[in-house]
């Protein structure tokens, strides 16, 4: 964390969500831009339309309008990363791949 300059951005998550994705390699994490909370069932049920996985996914409400996606396979993470502007119920969601801290 030392090579972050010092007004840069940082998310601080809850001790269960941390654990839960230590030692794995296939989560994104999204942010939905939205000035008002959005119904987590309706954006799950958005995203589950949208995205049409494959192997299939898990999404972890991390906050509002934040979310945690574990992706069953790498073709899958990388096709939704890649494919870059998103948009859930009329607004953009950010997307970054989670760093994990442990190997």
């Amino acid at each position: 964390m030392g090579d972050q300059p010092q007004d840069a951005p940082s998310l601080a998550l809850d001790d269960e969500v941390v654990n839960s994705a230590v030692g794995h390699n296939l989560i994104l994490v999204g942010k939905i831009l939205s000035p008002k909370p959005l119904r987590k069932q309706g954006v799950l049920h958005m995203i589950n339309v949208t995205w049409k996985m494959k192997n299939g996914f898990t999404a972890s409400c991390l906050g509002e309008n934040m979310y945690g996606f574990t992706f069953k396979a790498d073709e899958d993470l990388n096709r939704v990363y890649d494919m870059a502007s998103w948009s859930i119920m009329g607004h953009m969601i950010v997307l970054c791949r989670w760093e994990s801290l442990s190997p």
